[in-house]
This record gives structure tokens, C-alpha cells and sequence, in this order.
């Protein structure tokens, strides 16, 4: 719930007030679950995703209005950071199911950002169907990764400590 909380205020918010209320929200979930590995996935995840999205936006994939600095908009890195809080909770389930993640992330990855675009959050200048399959296949190898990797080495969120 935090997460498509979070979605909602970054993609309709945007700058200002929205950025806060995005941070306010990872800060809950640090509250509840926070631990020196959860915090360090979470960021690991936003600068990969951060890196990805930026390429992306320099490759003309996605665009944002009004933007035209060299990396993509703070509302969408903490996207970023909101959507690593997922992976060993929300996501948790996934994390065996390899292939259902890469059809369940192509599926949710590719419409989060047409859902942005058609929002008029961020603009998709190789128009919908291409944007939608280069999101999914990008999606489809990413979220069994990011599963993968959240859980590598790690004990169960359960079993962290909280400090």
C-alpha cells in the first residue's frame, strides 16, 4: 500500500510536496522494517533503476516535461527507491518464481510507465506500443534479477533485526 501510495504522489505530485510525502513514506517503511541490509538494498536498487531510466531517457525512450537536466527527475528516482521497499516484502513471494516475475515485472513495469505517460507524468516519444515492449522486456529481465538479489544472502525480512 505504501508503495502505490508513493506512486500516485510522485506521478500526480511530482516536485514539491510530493517528493516529501514520497520520502515520508520510505521513511515508514525504514521505521517498520529498517536494517543496515534493507537500507542499503533499497538504495542500491533506486541507483541502478536511477541509471536505467536516465540511459533510457538519453536513448529518447522517455522523455519528461519540462526537464532537461542530465539525470531523470527526483520524483521518479524516488519511485525508484520506493519500489526496492517492495522486493523483500511486498514482492517476497516472487522471489522463487522466477518466470512469474519476469512476466508479472514485464507486465507491471511496462504499464507503470504508460500509465505515466498517459498521466503526462513523463512522455513517450516512440509512442505507445514500442514504449511498452522495451519497458517490458527491460521489466521482464530486471524483476527476477532484483528479486534474486534482494534475497541473496540474506535472512527473511521476519528475521532482520530492526536497528
Amino acid at each position: 500500500m505504501l508503495f502505490q501510495l508513493g506512486w500516485w504522489t510522485c506521478v500526480l505530485m511530482g516536485q514539491g510536496p510530493g517528493l516529501l510525502l514520497a520520502l515520508a513514506l520510505v521513511g515508514v517503511h525504514l521505521a517498520l522494517w529498517g536494517s543496515v541490509a534493507e537500507t542499503r538494498l533499497l538504495f542500491k536498487v533506486a541507483l541502478l533503476g536511477s541509471l536505467i531510466d536516465t540511459g533510457l531517457m538519453h536513448l529518447g525512450v522517455i522523455t519528461f516535461p519540462d526537464w532537461e537536466a542530465a539525470w531523470i527527475p527526483p520524483w521518479l528516482m524516488l519511485l525508484w527507491l520506493l519500489f526496492a521497499t517492495t522486493l523483500r516484502h511486498a514482492l517476497d513471494w516472487l522471489a522463487p518464481h522466477p518466470a512469474l516475475a519476469a512476466g508479472l515485472g514485464a507486465l507491471g513495469g511496462a504499464s507503470s510507465y504508460w500509465a505515466g505517460g498517459t498521466l503526462g507524468a513523463a512522455a513517450l516519444p516512440l509512442g505507445a506500443v514500442w514504449s511498452i515492449l522495451i519497458f517490458g522486456f527491460i521489466w521482464a529481465l530486471l524483476t527476477p534479477a532484483l528479486l534474486r538479489y534482494a534475497h541473496s544472502g540474506q535472512q527473511t525480512p521476519s528475521a532482520e533485526s530492526n536497528h
